[in-house]
């Protein structure tokens, strides 16, 4: 949608910050799976990947189809509730249930602290230049921005 809406260059920056954000998400994910789910690494690697084309085939989907402002919403804002699920069912049990067995409790607090300050400063820094183009609405609409208020 970028590519289409905004223009290459901007589609570029997406392209770079996606990538950015996904490298060290696959790692995570082939680490679960390799060491908590004691799935053999080259099938933990093919199941990683084939669930990662999912990415590209709804980038397809999207850049093929006419999607407006009103769906990209509901899109976006069921990926949000994707990843709040998983950080509410999945991620809240280890740091509410530390096992004992990887070191001292307040060790490990620390780290999940510090991991989660690391990660909200860079999501931080990326918002700083972020910005907005959308496709051209029909006139008298409101623009898909709008009371965005920046």
């Amino acid at each position: 949608v970028a590519f289409k809406v905004c223009g290459g260059s901007f589609g570029w920056e997406l392209v770079g910050v996606t990538v950015a954000h996904e490298i060290p998400q696959e790692i995570a994910d082939l680490m679960i799976l390799i060491l908590d789910a004691k799935v053999e690494w080259h099938w933990a690697t093919l199941a990683n990947f084939l669930c990662s084309l999912s990415t590209v085939i709804g980038a397809i989907i999207t850049f093929s189809a006419d999607v407006g402002s009103n769906q990209e919403g509901i899109i976006l804002a069921y990926g949000a509730g994707v990843y709040i699920f998983v950080a509410i069912t999945e991620l809240a049990g280890h740091i509410l249930h530390p096992k004992s067995s990887n070191g001292p409790l307040m060790v490990q607090f620390a780290q999940q602290f510090l991991a989660f300050i690391v990660g909200a400063v860079l999501i931080g820094l990326v918002l700083l230049n972020h910005k907005h183009c959308a496709a051209p609405v029909a006139p008298g609409s409101p623009a898909p921005v709008g009371g965005h208020h920046h």
